[in-house]
């Protein structure tokens, strides 16, 4: 779970001083975003438990700090954003470009699912991309309105917009040559990298296949895992809510029993752009997934033309107070 961190006025500030002490906190690759990691669990049941805890003493370093942790997509409209420097994140702005500007701005929820039939489990998480929907939590980048997940919008259409095959949803067809293509992700990345003045070790060195693409769905050899990365940060009730339905749908599905990879692409890009419709939910309660009455944050967000620095420090700081009351309610 990717979280902003704010000062008392809501605005975006470093997070080192609440991670430096926690074993299970780090920053991510900018300043203010701080990402809690839960180790592997058995149940749902599992995960709330040990992410109430850790959210809790994460939030009471934050107050000792004067700062407060924000579960939003984005952070609306914020000034620049430093980098956490690195030799691997040197190495993305080479070969992204000016784009990369959109990868600092954007915060997710990251679900990772033991391996048993990889690429069944892929296709069926490719279906479950609507789903992405319940999570929605910023409407702004950068102060302007873009989609009910801008997150998403903006990571997708411009962040990876020269490397489509990068950063978009595979069809089924090429989720089963997974290593065919992962490979070849990793062969166009090293090619614009060496051509940037990389050198090939310095390259080896930062960036193995599975790891140099940024698609919402990867197969992690590491860690022996298939990673969901389509939802925006969100409250953590809502977190929960949303991966006991994903792990239900993922044990009740087989690959022969899933929509058109067309008609994904299509009610994906719906939840992307106007969050949880009557017909993404219709879409999703087709597959087995419950959104009930599930509400995105996003929708709770006032809609202007135009969002103001000061107005979305405000709305930061409202969302620091409702993640404090939502992980005591866990």
């Amino acid at each position: 779970m990717e979280f902003w961190t704010v000062d008392e006025y809501g605005r975006l500030c470093p997070c080192e001083d609440i991670s430096s002490d926690l074993d299970f906190a780090e920053p991510e690759f900018v300043e203010p975003l701080l990402e809690i990691k839960s180790t592997p669990c058995n149940s749902v049941e599992e995960v709330r438990e040990e992410l109430k805890w850790k959210i809790e003493e994460a939030l009471e370093k934050a107050d000792d700090a004067d700062k407060k942790l924000v579960p939003l997509g984005t952070p609306l409209n914020a000034g620049p954003i430093n980098h956490v420097e690195s030799d691997r994140s040197e190495i993305q702005r080479k070969v992204v470009g000016d784009n990369i500007e959109y990868a600092k701005r954007v915060a997710g929820l990251h679900f990772h699912f033991e391996q048993t039939d990889p690429v069944e489990q892929m296709k069926i998480l490719t279906s479950l991309d609507p789903a992405l929907a319940v999570a929605n939590s910023s409407p702004y980048i950068q102060g302007k309105p873009l989609a009910s997940s801008s997150r998403i919008k903006s990571y997708r259409d411009r962040c990876y917009r020269d490397f489509p095959k990068h950063g978009q949803l595979w069809s089924y067809s090429k989720l089963e040559s997974w290593e065919e293509n992962a490979t070849e992700c990793y062969e166009t990345f090293r090619e614009k990298a060496l051509e940037k003045g990389v050198t090939e070790k310095r390259f080896e060195d930062n960036f193995k296949p599975e790891d140099s693409l940024w698609t919402p769905i990867r197969l992690r050899k590491e860690f022996n895992t298939i990673e969901w990365r389509s939802p925006d940060i969100t409250l953590p009730s809502k977190s929960l809510k949303l991966l006991k339905n994903i792990k239900k749908v993922l044990e009740i599905r087989n690959e022969d029993d899933l929509p058109e990879f067309g008609e994904v692409k299509k009610v994906s890009r719906e939840a992307i752009d106007s969050g949880l419709t009557y017909n993404v939910q219709n879409y999703l309660e087709s597959i087995g997934f419950e959104s009930g009455d599930t509400s995105p944050e996003s929708e709770k967000i006032p809609e202007k033309s135009e969002l103001s620095k000061e107005e979305a420090s405000r709305i930061r700081l409202k969302y620091g107070k409702k993640l404090q009351k939502d992980v005591e309610n866990l």
